[in-house]
């Protein structure tokens, strides 16, 4: 889809938001997840930390990649949750063996 050549700032941002509606619309998110995507890193890990609490090693690496393969679970996040969990004392790794 080719969209026409914006003519002013207005048109670049709506053909910014269109696009970026699209990659979204690609990825399979949903509501909840394209929120997560635009969060900050820290509130991201906090989710994904909420998350998993309660998770099967198996259910993590299934709940992960989702993540990983909808572009939420950033390298950034990544480490913000080894980060935390270190200071529990555990780490991702803990959680998908």
């Amino acid at each position: 889809m080719n969209l026409p050549r914006p003519k002013n700032h207005s048109e670049k941002l709506l053909n910014d938001l269109i696009v970026r509606r699209l990659r979204e619309q690609a990825l399979g998110l949903d509501p909840d997840e394209i929120r997560m995507k635009h969060s900050p890193v820290n509130v991201r890990a906090s989710v994904v930390l909420s998350q998993i609490e309660d998770m099967t090693p198996a259910e993590v690496k299934v709940y992960l990649t989702d993540l990983a393969r909808k572009r939420i679970l950033t390298r950034e996040t990544i480490i913000a949750v080894n980060q935390r969990l270190r200071s529990r004392g555990v780490t991702l790794r803990d959680y998908v063996q």
